[in-house]
């Protein structure tokens, strides 16, 4: 984490939060700042500090990560999408609402995205190239 004052990393901490708005940033953070074209001068000037930057930088990688399941979180979901613990609401002719498991249709669909995320099905590529069909192309699956 560079070196910056703890104003500037709530600035830093507000702008990833409310979406790369600057002047609510700068406002939030620098209290003592009453008028919106002060504070968005500030922030531009602030926007334009490498130590703000490489932190701002840290801070949205770092969201990012959260945001993003990892393989294993993945193959877990799709797993209970097959076990049947993912449920989804349906409705009756009265409206009335229930829960169900996925259909059949999606439950095979989880376990090809699975298997191919194992690495269950390996493509076998091959490239020809003759005069009649220059560049065929054939792709084999071999399980």
């Amino acid at each position: 984490m560079p070196v910056i004052s703890n104003q500037q990393r709530k600035f830093c901490e507000e702008y990833v939060k409310n979406g790369n708005v600057a002047t609510k940033a700068y406002l939030i953070a620098y209290k003592s700042c009453k008028t919106e074209k002060t504070a968005g001068v500030n922030a531009s000037r602030l926007l334009g500090n490498a130590r703000i930057q490489e932190y701002i930088k840290e801070l949205q990688d770092e969201l990012k990560k959260k945001a993003i399941m990892s393989a294993e979180e993945r193959m877990i979901w799709l797993s209970k999408v097959v076990n049947g613990d993912i449920k989804h609401t349906s409705y009756d002719d009265n409206g009335n609402s229930y829960e169900n498991e996925a259909y059949i249709s999606d439950k095979m669909k989880a376990i090809d995205i699975m298997n191919k995320m194992d690495g269950e099905y390996i493509n076998k590529l091959e490239l020809s190239n003759n005069q009649e069909k220059p560049f065929e192309v054939k792709i084999t699956v071999v399980k």
